[in-house]
């Protein structure tokens, strides 16, 4: 069954629960009917895992398990339950996008002489810092607003420069950055249209949402990138706490707290919420665009974050009969 790989993975104490549970379940379905031949228990087994993985699940906020795992494991070749599109049809506005059509400005001379560590120069990310970020802990990388003496010191440059090498768009050639020919296709036909389905996803398949956080792997809050969108496409038009779409992600999986160490200090489940809030709604929403993230202070340290759809995800992602 399906079900049992969007609750826990087999060798994890949730996998293993789901397993039992949908052990119990099956023998409980096959102790009501009586079969003429293990033939018949067969076929009548499979039409009834065939209509479990078909039917919508009130964890999955109405996601049946069959498209749970089309949206965990298939998101870019699953039509029939969501479609990504590769051209946009309207121009995208996003803080990923921003930084490498500034950074695409700087290389379109030939390129960018790289640091002798391989990083981009100074003057470029204080141009950067200079252009885009704000002063405080605005942006979802946190930024303090000091000057940048190296590309380390501003993360979203930093992780857009990744991003766009993953996505083939820029690279590293004889101690330069420089354009590939991928992406000065894709500005010439259709510029940021077309540029940023191409950073979008290598972000979500490519990137480590986990670089630069120091939370646990917990690799299901990247491969649920999918599930995060839907969420969003379905509460996003009202504004809600952080904590409600954490909550949703934990309900959903419940076993990826077995990932996290035990700790007298916290507990699991906190731990998989702020690091889901983090890396999903901060990082990912919020950086490509998706979702609009507030805060009740000045900076975002200690503060309670809200989160509100943004028009760009309807363009992004696209679920088969539902719409924004």
């Amino acid at each position: 069954m399906k079900y049992k790989h969007c609750h826990g993975r087999i060798g994890s104490a949730g996998g293993q629960s789901a397993l039992s549970g949908a052990s119990q379940e099956i023998a409980a379905e096959l102790a009501r009917h009586e079969f003429p031949s293990l033939e018949a228990a067969q076929k009548h087994l499979d039409e009834y895992v065939r209509r479990r993985n078909r039917t919508p699940l009130p964890e999955f906020n109405g996601l049946s398990p069959e498209e749970m795992a089309q949206l965990l494991y298939a998101p870019f070749d699953s039509p029939g339950v969501i479609v990504i599109p590769v051209v946009l049809d309207s121009e995208p506005t996003a803080e990923i996008l921003d930084l490498f059509m500034f950074m695409a400005e700087s290389l379109a001379g030939g390129g960018i002489k790289l640091t002798e560590k391989g990083n981009l120069p100074r003057a470029l990310c204080r141009a950067a810092a200079e252009r885009f970020a704000a002063a405080g802990s605005a942006g979802p990388f946190y930024l303090d607003g000091s000057m940048p003496n190296r590309e380390s010191d501003l993360p979203a440059l930093r992780v857009t420069r990744k991003v766009a090498e993953l996505a083939g768009l820029v690279r590293k050639y004889r101690g330069h950055l420089e354009l590939t020919r991928k992406a000065k296709r894709l500005v010439q036909e259709h510029g940021a249209r077309g540029v940023y389905p191409a950073l979008f996803r290598a972000f979500v398949e490519d990137y480590n949402w986990a670089y630069m956080d120091g939370y646990p792997d917990l690799d299901l809050v990247q491969t649920s990138w999918a599930f995060t969108a839907y969420l969003l496409m379905r509460f996003g038009g009202e504004t809600r706490s952080a904590g409600f779409y954490a909550e949703q992600f934990l309900n959903a999986f419940p076993a990826v707290t077995a990932e996290v160490e035990e700790s007298p200090y916290e507990e699991p489940r906190k731990v998989g919420a702020r690091c889901y809030q983090l890396r999903a709604l901060e990082r990912f929403a919020e950086f490509m665009g998706l979702a609009r993230v507030g805060y009740d202070r000045p900076t975002r340290h200690f503060a309670e974050l809200t989160v509100t759809m943004l028009p760009l995800l309807g363009e992004v992602v696209r679920f088969a009969g539902r719409s924004p």
